[in-house]
């Protein structure tokens, strides 16, 4: 489910502070760049603008190099893939349970989820799959070979991580708040991405969206000087940096 921040006439600007503050909440987290929106189709190997901390899709390396072959494979992700923003707190407001004929106990429980600032956010997704470029090396030597082609500011999506299912909210405003629903165990571990886990009772909730495909991106790209940048703005201008490279998301500099 998507609830679109232009239902809550937000500006324009507020809209782009939701995106901002929650680039920057994944970063600091997970180290990856959010796709935007979270769910879109993206896949190693698309380029396109790094904007507000988020990664927005334009087109394909091989629309570019047609004859450049990316070698893709896969793997799980173990580990958590989940957080919640600092001034996120949440309180239980109902628990409840049932004995099926079968002796199991069944029990659900509601939480209420507040928040201190706009842009705070919570992020849960499971059953996570890193799908990336294999042969890196390779297409970083061809790009670097090949930069008169690049199109400026671009990026290229190395490492894409996609899962079953997530669940993101992001306050619209301070004192937002939102009851979640669900299997109490799973409330329990904080997997809000558990299918029976719902949402009910938003207040100033800026942005909500349920669903699966990709959600985090690793980038490459020219041009990063990290917090160097300030410093040597007038030694890159005069000699741009010539190494296609990963971009770190923990870097301040994208926020």
């Amino acid at each position: 489910m998507t609830v679109p921040v232009n239902q809550l006439n937000l500006r324009e600007e507020i809209v782009l502070d939701l995106e901002k503050e929650f680039s920057k909440s994944v970063r600091q987290h997970l180290g990856y760049f959010p796709v935007w929106q979270p769910g879109d189709a993206i896949v190693p190997g698309d380029i396109g603008d790094l904007d507000n901390g988020v990664f927005r899709r334009q087109a394909s390396i091989s629309e570019i190099f047609p004859k450049l072959e990316l070698d893709i494979e896969s793997l799980k992700v173990d580990g958590l893939t989940r957080f919640r923003s600092e001034d996120c707190t949440a309180t239980t407001i109902q628990a409840s349970g049932n004995v099926p004929a079968q002796g199991a106990v069944n029990a659900n429980a509601a939480v209420e989820l507040k928040f201190g600032k706009a842009g705070g956010s919570v992020f849960d997704a499971l059953n996570c799959t890193e799908v990336y470029i294999k042969n890196l090396l390779e297409v970083r030597t061809h790009v670097e070979q090949h930069r008169d082609k690049w199109p400026p500011k671009f990026k290229l999506a190395t490492r894409i991580t996609k899962t079953d299912r997530f669940m993101v909210l992001i306050s619209g405003a301070s004192g937002a708040s939102v009851d979640i629903s669900g299997d109490a165990k799973a409330l329990g571990s904080w997997n809000l991405a558990h299918a029976s886990v719902s949402t009910s009772n938003q207040k100033n909730v800026g942005y909500e969206r349920t669903g699966n495909g990709a959600i985090l991106v690793g980038l490459y790209g020219f041009g990063w000087f990290g917090k160097s940048l300030k410093v040597l703005s007038f030694t890159a201008a005069m000699s741009p940096d010539p190494e296609f490279r990963e971009l770190p998301a923990r870097d301040p500099s994208f926020d």
